[in-house]
This record gives structure tokens, C-alpha cells and sequence, in this order.
């Protein structure tokens, strides 16, 4: 995809706004890692919700415990946006 790294434009920002309408999106996620500006753009004036996963635990103490709080977070993010 061109353009993934840069700020996006209008073009852009309309683009995804459209696979969001016709894909019937219920909630976007994006990473801590980037700007969440993007993704609350994209889902202005629509009853779409947004969530942030942290793939990487970057908030999880290293340890026995990060996988599992980890595969916790993730889903606690992707339940509490789709409901």
C-alpha cells in the first residue's frame, strides 16, 4: 500500500472510510505504537468504535505472566469493542 508510513490525505481517509461502510465495520483497532488520530478520523459521524491492541505488551511486565496477560489484554480489547 503507498502511503501506509505518511500522514494520509483526504483521498485516503474516503477510501477506508468507504471499506468501513460497505464491509460493515462495527469497530476499527489500531496499535498504541501509532498515531490513533487515523483511526478516530475514519470512524467520525459513524456508530463504529475504535480499540487500541497492543500486540507487543509494551504495557506488560516482562515474566512467566506476560503471555498469558497478554493473550488477556488482547481479548478484553476485541470484546469490549464489538459488543
Amino acid at each position: 500500500m503507498a502511503g501506509v508510513a505518511s500522514d494520509p490525505g483526504t483521498a485516503r481517509i474516503e477510501a477506508v472510510q468507504g471499506i468501513i461502510r460497505v464491509g460493515g465495520a462495527s469497530c476499527v483497532f489500531s496499535e498504541p505504537e501509532f498515531d490513533q488520530s487515523f483511526a478516530e478520523t475514519v470512524i467520525e459521524s459513524t456508530d463504529v468504535r475504535a480499540a487500541v491492541i497492543d500486540r507487543l505488551g509494551s504495557a506488560i511486565a516482562l515474566g512467566p505472566q506476560l503471555y498469558p496477560a497478554l493473550l488477556c489484554s488482547v481479548a478484553s480489547a476485541l470484546a469490549t469493542c464489538v459488543q
